[in-house]
């Protein structure tokens, strides 16, 4: 039985979730350690003594430990469909996601590519974020008002997402993007947010509120239904 040979990376959409996979792979090698031994905000306390290692927050290990655990799944899929014999150099998370890194053009064709990608990028931003000693909260706005459509560009009908807004701390109020949690295309940046508050407001009145509020700082978690 032979086997078709895959396509080169030459669509657009396939180049670009190529892309994305190996920035997010970067990203978690480069954060791995930072997120172990985040800056100390000025003004909290007692300096550790430089011989000491700092301990891990509960928040970091489970972070640490969910990224572990996806690297990992998805290095013994790559060992096992591609039937290799040398694995990574280690099993660290760091080793891990370079061994991806090297996979990622294979990777990027899968049929499971897309949630490959979703989680690596999750997982890149949670510890870039402590790697930097950010605090992150999440604001839910409330249903995605976008429609969903299939690779053809056919609707399907209406998006089943859900807007969320990732607030970093006080000295960086402003989310950086406002983005589905179904599908990553739905985004808006900053200079979108007018247009999508005006969305909202036709379908969820409470969710353009939530959206002024993520933008103004508040506290506040919203859940529309």
């Amino acid at each position: 039985m032979t086997t078709e040979p895959q396509p080169r990376l030459t669509d657009t959409r396939l180049d670009r979730r190529y892309q994305a996979l190996l920035a997010a792979l970067d990203l978690i090698v480069d954060a791995w350690d930072g997120a172990h031994n985040p800056p100390t905000p000025v003004g909290t306390g007692r300096r550790t003594p430089p011989r000491s290692k700092p301990p891990c927050s509960p928040e970091v290990l489970s972070a640490l430990d969910a990224a572990w655990r996806d690297l990992r799944s998805w290095g013994q899929l790559v060992m096992e469909e591609r039937d290799l014999t040398l694995g990574p150099r280690a099993m660290t998370g760091p080793d891990l996601a370079l061994f991806l890194a090297r996979h990622a053009d294979w990777l990027a064709r899968h049929e499971a590519a897309e949630d490959c990608t979703r989680e690596m990028a999750r997982h890149s931003r949670k510890l870039e974020a402590m790697a930097k000693g950010r605090r992150t909260r999440r604001v839910i706005l409330g249903a995605c008002p976008e429609p969903s459509m299939d690779e053809e560009g056919l609707l399907l009908g209406p998006c089943p997402g859900t807007l969320v807004a990732l607030v970093h701390d006080e000295e960086d109020l402003l989310p950086a993007v406002v983005r589905c949690d179904v599908d990553r295309e739905h985004a808006w940046t900053p200079s979108q947010w007018p247009a999508l508050g005006r969305k909202l407001g036709r379908i969820s009145p409470t969710g353009a509120q939530a959206l002024v509020d993520a933008i103004a700082g508040r506290t506040v978690r919203y859940r529309v239904g």
